[in-house]
């Protein structure tokens, strides 16, 4: 029996159950889908039609934008070795199975008329969701996002997610890699440009990359990526401070700044104590060196805002352009000298000691490479600490002496004791105004005893 018009599903049926009848449908069926499949089952009156005619071609013929279950479609495209058509526009949604089979796989697709969306409601790779996307009539959206590795991401020029974020701009991006993998910054910045969702790395990694780099990865709203298990992050290139802070509050992202940091003293320290920024940074990267790199000369440098930077990493700390620094002794000291809080002067500076130095303190500060000092605020020492007996200055006033010259104010501070006129007198010699206050001074044999003394030469 030829049928020469279309049939439902029912009608064919009919007739092809007819005893010793076997039926061809010329034009094919034309029926709603629910005549043809339910719940992932082809109905009973198709599959007889079908037993009859193997390749029949079928047409699907809802009204537009009906709802389909790829499920149903794709048994109704299994039915038949013919085409399946939808013929107006459909909703069609389904797992990512479904969908592949209703419209990719060749012998269960079905072949869309009009313009369609597609749901995928679990995750996809980027193939599949190129596959899909990529189909003629179809715009897709991917409910669970995609979930590969970065690899298949980037694969061909990205021109799978490319397709994907064609259709659904905002999908969701999942990359998969094996923690412990080592993406670089540009990649995964790569990624987080092509969709304006939210692109994860959902295990740890190891990332690398320039300063730019990593702020496109992780900070840069248009590009960034999340990182979804602690990762380490390794910048090469020297940031500023808020270029640092800002890696180094990422979550999850331990940073480590290879090229350290730098940047001008004032986006470094202020009033004696680190900024924000750098104290952020420091919390990911203890150790990292620091280059003070304003234009020279730097002018009323605070030593205490020295002090705070020197101390604050264990890293070297360098001040790459002349500076004129000034502050107390103590606060000199801690910036020039000692181990744990000084920076290194890698340029001609000068230095302004704002009270009074001991021997030693003045000359360590003398010592200091590229330092030239001046001692606001003299020097205050016991005779033992500024003159050696029946000789010369010691080696430290003689060093504070080649820093500062003759004009000097110096103060014998001896609490008691006894001094020789002599001494005080080759004291005198090397400077142009001294201050002595003492209790007793020996001239010769003769002891003269006062309560104090003071001598201004």
């Amino acid at each position: 029996v030829t049928v020469a018009d279309a049939v439902t599903a029912a009608e064919g049926a009919a007739i092809a159950t007819v005893t010793n009848a076997a039926a061809s449908f010329t034009t094919g069926v034309v029926d709603a889908l629910g005549n043809l499949s339910s719940g992932g089952t082809v109905n009973s009156n198709l599959n007889a039609l079908a037993g009859d005619d193997t390749d029949v071609a079928i047409a699907i013929s809802d009204a537009d934008n009906f709802a389909a279950e790829a499920a149903d479609l794709k048994v109704v495209g299994g039915a038949t070795t013919g085409t399946v058509t939808v013929t107006n526009q459909a909703a069609i949604s389904g797992n990512i199975a479904d969908v592949t089979a209703a419209l990719i796989t060749d012998a269960s697709k079905v072949v869309l008329s009009k313009a369609s969306t597609a749901t995928v409601a679990d995750a996809v790779t980027v193939k599949q969701g190129g596959d899909i996307a990529g189909l003629a009539n179809v715009t897709a959206t991917f409910t669970a996002g995609v979930n590969d590795s970065l690899t298949a991401l980037l694969a061909d020029g990205a021109a799978n997610i490319d397709k994907v974020v064609a259709d659904h701009a905002s999908v969701a991006i999942a990359i998969n890699d094996a923690a412990g993998h080592t993406p670089t910054a540009a990649n995964l910045s790569t990624i987080g440009g092509k969709t304006s969702g939210t692109v994860t790395v959902e295990n740890a990694a190891a990332i690398s990359g320039s300063v730019a780099e990593v702020t496109a990865a992780l900070v840069t709203d248009l590009t960034k990526v999340v990182l979804g298990d602690a990762s380490t992050v390794t910048v090469s290139g020297a940031v500023t401070a808020k270029q640092g802070a800002d890696i180094a509050n990422v979550a999850k992202a331990t940073a480590t700044f290879s090229n350290g940091v730098a940047d001008t003293l004032d986006k470094l320290a202020a009033s004696g104590a680190i900024t924000t920024d750098l104290t952020h940074l420091l919390g990911d990267d203890a150790t990292v060196t620091i280059t003070i790199n304003d234009a020279g000369p730097l002018k009323d440098v605070d030593a205490a805002d020295l002090k705070a930077i020197g101390g604050a990493t264990s890293g070297a700390v360098n001040v790459a352009n002349a500076a004129e620094i000034d502050g107390a002794a103590a606060e000199v000291t801690a910036a020039l000298v000692d181990a744990e809080t000084k920076v290194v002067l890698d340029t001609a500076s000068t230095v302004s000691v704002s009270d009074a130095v001991t021997a030693k303190q003045g000359a360590d500060i003398a010592d200091v490479a590229d330092a030239t000092v001046t001692y606001s605020g003299g020097v205050a020492d016991a005779m033992t600490s500024l003159y050696d007996t029946g000789s010369d200055v010691t080696t430290n006033l003689g060093k504070i002496l080649t820093e500062s010259g003759a004009a000097l104010a110096v103060t014998v501070n001896d609490a008691s004791g006894t001094l020789l006129a002599t001494d005080l007198s080759g004291l005198q010699g090397h400077l142009k105004m001294q201050y002595s206050t003492c209790t007793s001074i020996r001239y010769g044999r003769r002891f003269n005893s006062i309560s104090t003394y003071a001598y201004v030469f």
